[in-house]
């Protein structure tokens, strides 16, 4: 069972890419914000290749249940955990995805280091990495009282941790005399040595775990109670790469965010919808980009972090106004339309506007406002 799918799109990227559309960055700003992002599609790639081989045998078993991108919080202390594998024995297994695009080595003293540039780079130990997680991991557990009791003891959890690379990374490894590697394993090898270990245990061996074999039931409930302290990450990147902020730019109405039409506004804040996404009164917004360029919509006030809109409905020109075909096969005039002092102007054109009587639908008798271009301009304006 997975209780948590993997992020294949990292939230990070959209606010980097909203940087990346600042205008003014400095050339160095920008070099910098497209290695972060490179470095972060890098790591998801890799992460995603873990996850995959991961999937396909947990989903649906019996005995285990997998947790993608946990981070947790305990005690000052943070886990960042990339897969977290349960099973029936109490055992919790920690992986930690890799993925260097020219590899890596490991030296007779268990220093990692990754090729780049035509050199070799120093970075954390991804084994040390897990280890600390898995400290973090018990703690929580044991503090929170997340364990199971068997006749009123405490079941301790047993808690594993092996690196998982890219199968398609090259690893070069020390004597094993010298430095054990075998927690570093290709994904694509996971299961088969994680199955020696659990799977294909001896008929005594199995015997003798018995007393830690709990339900299924139970170790989805830790799962669940475990997901309960996720905390995700949040990062500065504005203060991060040292750019201004700048006026909010609303987003443009499409298929990925909550929408619901409404009438067109009144004058009053009263009248403003709530967001769907979030519950807060939403403000009146013009669109500066797009096919709705120069529209109105209503956009919620926490933008970005909540971009819920809800589009404004207004009255659509009618049949009445289409421009009849002639036989020359031009096009002729529109049917006569009133025009009225004090005609706005269109938003979409500029031009003077004239009224117009809708014939059909549910604002049939109805007047409005009409761009006097139409077919090639649509502007409308709703007469209150």
């Amino acid at each position: 069972m997975i209780l948590k799918e993997k992020n294949h799109m990292p939230v990070a990227l959209n606010q980097l890419q909203d940087l990346l559309d600042s205008p003014g960055l400095a050339d160095g700003t920008r070099k910098a914000i497209q290695r972060e992002m490179y470095a972060i599609r890098r790591g998801a790639k890799g992460e995603r290749q873990c996850a995959f081989y991961l999937d396909g045998a947990i989903k649906d078993h019996p005995n285990r249940v997998l947790i993608h991108d946990l981070r947790i919080e305990h005690e000052g202390q943070v886990a960042q955990i990339d897969h977290l594998l349960i099973n029936r024995f109490m055992e919790f297994w920690i992986l930690e995805s890799k993925s260097y695009l020219n590899g890596f080595r490991i030296s007779p003293r268990g220093e990692f280091e990754y090729w780049s540039q035509n050199r070799y780079h120093a970075m954390p130990s991804p084994i040390e990495q897990a280890k600390r997680q898995a400290r973090i991991l018990e703690k929580l557990i044991l503090d929170e009282g997340l364990a199971p009791r068997r006749l009123g003891v405490v079941m301790k959890p047993t808690i594993k941790t092996a690196v998982l690379v890219d199968p398609k990374t090259r690893v070069i490894r020390p004597d094993p005399q010298l430095f054990d590697t075998d927690l570093v394993i290709k994904a694509d090898a996971f299961l088969s040595e994680y199955e020696k270990q659990n799977e294909q245990a001896s008929t005594v061996e199995i015997l003798g775990s018995l007393p830690r074999w709990v339900k299924k039931d139970t170790i989805v409930d830790i799962g669940r109670k475990l997901l309960a302290f996720h905390v995700p990450l949040e990062i500065d990147y504005r203060a991060k790469f040292g750019v201004a902020k700048q006026e909010e730019r609303p987003p443009e109405p499409s298929n990925d965010v909550v929408s619901t039409k409404v009438e067109a506004p009144a004058d009053t804040p009263e009248s403003a919808p709530l967001c769907p996404c979030c519950g807060k009164p939403m403000v009146l917004r013009t669109s500066k980009r797009g096919q709705n360029q120069g529209g109105q919509f209503w956009g919620c006030p926490g933008y970005p972090k909540c971009r819920g809109i809800v589009a404004i409905e207004v009255a659509a020109p009618t049949q009445e106004t289409v421009p009849i075909a002639t036989a020359q096969g031009g096009v002729a005039e529109p049917q006569p339309v009133e025009s009225a002092v004090g005609a706005p102007a269109c938003p979409k054109c500029g031009v003077t506007m004239v009224l117009r009587t809708s014939t059909r639908g549910s604002q049939k008798g109805s007047r409005f406002w009409g761009c006097p271009g139409f077919p090639k301009c649509r502007g409308v304006v709703a007469i209150q």
